[in-house]
């Protein structure tokens, strides 16, 4: 994890019982390269966070965007999911186990996610993908930024996402196939 921590670009001290999480800032590599992807793009962005500290990086650079994640209530983040609907956001923040399921973020504008962090688990990657790309969508297609520092653990988690991107894609042809010979019998 301190790897990750320190490719995102911040990197927590050990933790001290009774007093609030500190960290230190690295790098800033990352939050250039969200804010060059941001402003280039023609439609509002979905930005992806790992870490506390990025989210507070991010929140510097972009303090009028709201966020989903720790710390967010359920109601709150239901006002904003509705607001990002409206297209009302030029940018929105989001922690990706927090609204990889059961959000639906698929009716305004959006088409492009900005990955500042990616993760390990290709199912809150695939599933985060998916509150914009499902029905309802204006747009047939979602973008995906991925920011990958490269030399760091980035890379690996990149390359375990393609590898369990393709086992599942070969899982559920597999069984496609097996339902169509099925079928034909």
């Amino acid at each position: 994890m301190k790897c990750s921590q320190i490719a995102s670009g911040g990197l927590y001290h050990e933790a001290v019982p009774g007093r609030s999480r500190r960290w230190t800032n690295i790098h800033t590599a990352k939050l250039e390269a969200v804010e060059e992807i941001v402003d280039e793009l023609q439609s509002p962005a979905m930005v992806v966070y790992e870490f506390e500290h990025d989210l507070a990086r991010l929140r510097a650079l972009y303090p009028e965007a709201p966020w989903i994640g720790g710390g967010v209530g359920a109601a709150k983040s239901e006002e904003i999911i509705a607001n990002w609907n409206r297209s009302e956001y030029p940018v929105i923040l989001v922690q990706p186990q927090t609204v990889s399921h059961g959000v639906n973020a698929q009716y305004g504008a959006a088409q492009d996610i900005v990955w500042h962090s990616l993760v390990f688990d290709y199912e809150v990657f695939d599933q985060l993908i998916k509150r914009l790309l499902r029905q309802g969508s204006r747009h047939a297609k979602i973008y995906n930024h991925l920011i990958v520092a490269r030399d760091t653990t980035d890379e690996a988690k990149l390359r375990s996402l393609r590898r369990k991107e393709r086992t599942q894609n070969g899982f559920l042809d597999a069984l496609r196939e097996y339902a169509k010979e099925r079928a034909e019998r």
